[in-house]
């Protein structure tokens, strides 16, 4: 009896032992192991904003002696820095941004449709602001490089007549016919027809017309389209040196290609071309 009992005592204690050490395992809390994803890359596209213009992204360009200028007229209603260019639809809205001395632009003739070939014709105090006018990596021509500009075509007409003076001797290269594209020009003008053109430069020049505006001695002005398809005006940068109401500029004709100073006042209505930086 001492014997079994002594091995039921045994038992028991090795019972209680096993008993023990199950429990001390299940109550040992496991440590969480936590594995961080690495971020997904988000490929996100670049902010649009607005001061890259209608034309900005496509504007043509042609090389003219030591220049590259633009192809067509500027057509853009948004200054490089993206702030809107008022839109002048009147004759009386015309008149109050120039008196004010505000930037403007508009269609000849207000038409849209006219847009579409000679783009916009803008006053003064908007080829001059100082937020850009011109697309980035252009700017508007100043009168010197205006200037510069006829001493290139001067010296492409003598390199073109040298290579064959014969054809030329009695029947010298007008400057003009180089840079103009005589289809987009008047047909109904006898000059435009008689004329020989050859647009060797590519510079397409257009007859955009201009708005003209008069100022009377009270100070009121009057506004009035003119001589689209037959002459187109285009702005220089600076103003001129005798007055504050005028500023540089210069006109493409079938008759010639002329610079103006100190007579084109800062209201009227031109084209632009540009020439890059």
């Amino acid at each position: 009896m001492k014997r079994i009992a002594n091995y039921i005592g045994f038992l028991i204690v090795i019972t209680t032992f096993f008993s023990c050490n199950n429990s001390s395992t299940s109550e040992t809390p496991t440590e969480e192991v936590k594995t961080e994803m690495p971020a997904e890359k988000v490929e996100t596209e670049p902010i649009k904003t607005n001061n890259v213009v209608e034309s900005s992204n496509e504007i043509g360009q042609i090389t003219i002696g030591n220049q590259i200028w633009s192809t067509k007229n500027l057509d853009v209603s948004n200054f490089r820095n993206g702030d809107i260019i008022p839109e002048a639809k009147t004759d009386e809205e015309w008149a109050k941004f120039g008196q004010e001395h505000q930037p403007a632009w508009c269609y000849y003739d207000s038409d849209p449709e006219n847009g579409k070939m000679y783009g916009k014709l803008y006053n003064w105090y908007a080829v001059n602001d100082a937020r850009g006018l011109a697309p980035q990596g252009w700017h508007i021509p100043t009168s010197l490089e205006h200037k510069a500009f006829i001493k290139n075509l001067k010296d492409l007409r003598t390199k073109i007549e040298k290579q064959n003076p014969y054809k030329y001797i009695n029947n010298p290269i007008r400057l003009e016919s180089l840079i103009i594209n005589i289809t987009e020009w008047n047909n109904n003008n006898e000059a435009v027809n008689n004329f020989n053109s050859s647009n060797q430069t590519g510079f397409s020049a257009l007859p955009g017309g201009y708005r003209n505006v008069s100022i009377n001695e009270y100070g009121l002005r009057t506004c009035k389209f003119q001589l689209i398809g037959n002459e187109g005006f285009f702005w220089c940068f600076n103003e001129s040196s005798e007055d504050y109401l005028t500023a540089f500029g210069f006109k493409i004709t079938c008759f010639a290609l002329e610079s103006s100073y100190a007579s084109h006042i800062k209201d009227i209505g031109k084209s632009v071309r540009c020439i890059k930086d």
